[in-house]
């Protein structure tokens, strides 16, 4: 769960990434021979393997385009979700709300 709330705050990806993102990314493709790890499509992404901002190699992997797709709307899913839990069980709390 504590990885989901990563994708909550409104914060630009790009901006958390470090400065040799580039080079990462060239290596983490280069070590899967551009292959998707998910479907063996021609990958031309790389993913954080669990959401959050570990750049490690280890973490990264190689994705074609419809499978990050795929993956990264699961997470944003699952995050809406949680916020939305959040937010009943804030208005449960509150004396002076009512589900009508």
């Amino acid at each position: 769960m504590k990885f989901l709330k990563m994708w909550i705050e409104k914060r630009n990806r790009k901006e958390r990434l470090p400065s040799n993102w580039n080079s990462l990314r060239a290596r983490v493709l280069r070590r899967d021979d551009n292959k998707c790890q998910l479907c063996g499509a021609l990958a031309s992404q790389v993913d954080h393997i669990i959401p959050n901002d570990d750049h490690t190699l280890s973490n990264l992997r190689s994705l074609c385009r419809s499978c990050h797709q795929v993956k990264s709307s699961s997470e944003g899913n699952a995050a809406k979700r949680l916020r939305d839990e959040d937010l009943k069980r804030t208005y449960l709390r509150r004396p002076d709300y009512r589900f009508d």
